[in-house]
């Protein structure tokens, strides 16, 4: 069950005869609030739903009750009620509602116009006070660590081409990109958004142009050990051994 707290502001300055003494407190998820009104000083009363130990806790979700006048809080905390002299409730419930609900802590602003719509509820009673009780949410879980950002897509050389390369492509949001992903899982992801045709074609040395992937045509040639080497698109340009020619010319290869 959530622990709750409540602080009152110190320029409520409140005497120990305050009728409010010991009424800042909560009980499970109940929270109570009582401050003496002080028109001239403007004060705020704050309320705040903290968690065990002092961490987070949850939010403010509903206002129970709210009272200006001399609301009986004799009875701690979740049993305040109006006294004698008392405010419109509602009105006073709509402004604790609008400065609190849905918050983790709030400042309810302590004045006549705020809390009883400018009308003085008790003109004869010098003293009066406002005494609130909300209830709080259970303590929220902390949100999961952000994921680390993904490696930057190294730059390919000039005249080059992938639409990975390009953060505004279409392309570069599909798994086959995120160079995160096991290999495994981004070959299968690519295979799976080619046509039948784009497959086929794609096993010439001259590929055409692969629109489900966003690639350029491109002619890979059949050296694969001589390294990709084609008009500007040259990156390597590894020494081709002969041995392949060799075993190609060999009888054994020719039947």
């Amino acid at each position: 069950m959530l622990a709750a707290a409540l602080a009152a502001s110190a320029a409520l300055a409140q005497g120990a005869a305050d009728p409010c003494a010991g009424a800042n407190n909560a009980t499970g998820t109940t929270l109570c609030g009582c401050a003496k009104f002080i028109p001239l000083a403007v004060p705020t009363l704050n309320l705040g739903c903290v968690g065990p130990a002092g961490s987070q806790g949850g939010l403010i979700k509903s206002v129970v009750f709210a009272s200006l006048g001399d609301p009986v809080v004799s009875g701690g905390c979740g049993s305040f009620k109006a006294g004698d002299c008392a405010g419109d409730a509602a009105t006073a419930k709509k402004a604790v509602e609008a400065a609190c609900v849905g918050k983790a802590s709030c400042d309810i602003p302590l004045n006549i116009g705020n809390m009883n719509g400018g009308k003085d509820p008790c003109p004869s009673n010098k003293n009066k006070y406002v005494a609130v009780e909300v209830t709080c949410s259970d303590a929220q879980p902390p949100a999961p660590a952000p994921a680390p950002p993904a490696p930057p897509i190294p730059k390919l050389p000039v005249g080059a081409f992938s639409p990975c390369a390009d953060p505004t492509s279409s392309f570069a949001a599909q798994p086959w990109c995120n160079a995160t992903l096991p290999q495994e899982q981004r070959v299968s992801d690519m295979i799976q958004r080619m046509t039948r045709a784009e497959k086929l074609s794609a096993l010439a040395i001259r590929t055409p142009a692969i629109p489900s992937l966003g690639m350029p045509a491109y002619n890979w040639w059949e050296e694969a050990t001589h390294g990709v080497g084609s008009g500007s698109h040259q990156t390597t340009n590894v020494p081709f051994v002969s041995t392949p020619i060799a075993l190609c010319s060999s009888p054994v290869v020719q039947s």
